[in-house]
């Protein structure tokens, strides 16, 4: 992805003209307010505002105990909150999150209330969970506070904004991870935001506004096409080959899975958005009669602190029974790292033989144009799935299958 440049940042500054203002109901996630080309130009700015806004107001103790808090017992998304959730809780006894962040910039509480969950709806404050900000000791470290753009190619370092009490004190190179706790005023990769008014079938919303419902990110994807499938495939001819899978009730399952050390996190997600958004899309044949192919993703988060220690992340998510080596000999599994972004179309092909024929099935599922391929893996009948199964290494990521 290419970096977009600011526009107008020292001249619209101070305009609350341009930036206080409240349009109702929006129409498009990707509408930019007028004298903006576009909705990230928007967006930068606003980050790079709220990242100064909130680095000035960690001055605070109880600001930097509320951030704490907030980020320690949201259950739905982990060492991070958003904005728009929280934007009105109290952090004392006489004023809110917003309060603080009029008090330290030029802005009106109608930016921060109004402007910013309309247009940055998923803008949120993340600590990398590697700082560990459980051990946050918030009496006396006041961390510092980095902006990074909306859209830009993270294996290419560049310079981020940077921010402390006092304003903004330099630029960040983006590949240097600072030793000492920092915030990061970015995007929210958890949930999703639907325009109001929303029709579709992802059940009840996390929480809405007055302009979005938001679903978590795993159900959206099952949303848009792709759907939670444990068929069992008719039994072909047993062939008297010997493996544990045979005549097996139980179905396989995704055990668990780890990222390959700190490299590989580094390749698959930049320190400044967190964690890990693993996805595995296994490909199969669903037919010993009809061979065609069929697809079901399973998710996984891992966390910074767990990437680079390489620790495995249980997942225990059952695929299919496959107790018959003619219904095919072989699957894939294909790992990706969600960075969102539109929805592409994936075509994923798979040779098997089936009752002694062989066959390249072709299936396709929904990826995002900004997702990261982690590797893949074939899977075999015989494979072990007893006695702790079988690890495979699918080069950012080491995944077992065990029944």
């Amino acid at each position: 992805m290419i970096s977009v440049p600011l526009i107008c940042f020292t001249s619209c500054k101070n305009d609350d003209k341009l930036l206080d203002f409240k349009q109702g109901k929006v129409t498009s996630l990707n509408s930019p307010p007028p004298g903006f080309n576009t909705i990230q130009d928007f967006r930068n700015e606003i980050r790079e505002i709220y990242a100064e806004a909130i680095a000035k107001s960690m001055k605070q103790i109880e600001v930097r105990t509320f951030i704490k808090h907030k980020i320690a017992v949201n259950p739905t998304i982990e060492t991070e909150f958003l904005h728009a959730q929280y934007m009105l809780d109290i952090v004392n006894d006489t004023m809110n999150l917003i309060d603080y962040l009029v008090l330290n910039s030029n802005k009106s509480s109608a930016f921060f209330e109004d402007t910013i969950p309309q247009y940055d709806p998923r803008l949120t404050v993340l600590i990398p969970d590697d700082y560990e900000p459980n051990t946050w000791d918030t009496s006396s470290l006041i961390p510092k506070v980095v902006a990074p753009p909306t859209e830009w190619d993270d294996t290419i370092g560049i310079s981020l904004a940077y921010f402390d009490t006092s304003g903004r004190i330099s630029d960040l190179n983006s590949n240097s991870q600072p030793s000492t706790l920092t915030v990061v005023i970015g995007e929210t990769e958890d949930l999703i935001p639907f325009i109001k008014p929303y029709t579709g079938q992802n059940g009840p919303a996390v929480f809405d506004n007055e302009w979005y419902e938001y679903f978590p990110r795993t159900g959206v994807y099952f949303f848009e096409g792709e759907s939670e499938k444990t068929e069992t495939p008719s039994k072909g001819t047993v062939t008297g080959r010997s493996c544990s899978r045979d005549n097996s009730t139980k179905k396989d399952m995704l055990h668990a899975a780890k990222i390959n050390g700190e490299s590989e996190l580094n390749r698959l997600e930049h320190w400044t958005r967190g964690k890990a958004e693993l996805y595995c899309v296994i490909v199969f044949n669903q037919s010993a009669s009809l061979p065609a192919a069929s697809s079901v993703r399973k998710n996984v988060d891992v966390t910074r602190k767990q990437g680079k220690n390489q620790n495995w992340v249980d997942i225990k998510s059952e695929v299919i029974r496959w107790s018959n080596v003619n219904i095919m000999n072989n699957m894939s599994y294909s790992w990706f790292e969600e960075d969102g972004g539109a929805p592409v179309t994936h075509t994923a092909s798979l040779t098997v033989i089936v009752n002694g024929v062989t066959f390249t099935l072709t299936t396709t599922y929904n990826v995002r144009n900004a997702d990261d391929v982690a590797g893949s893996s074939i899977v075999e009948y015989c494979d072990e799935v007893n006695w702790g199964g079988t690890d495979y290494n699918a080069t950012g990521v080491t995944f077992n299958v065990r029944q």
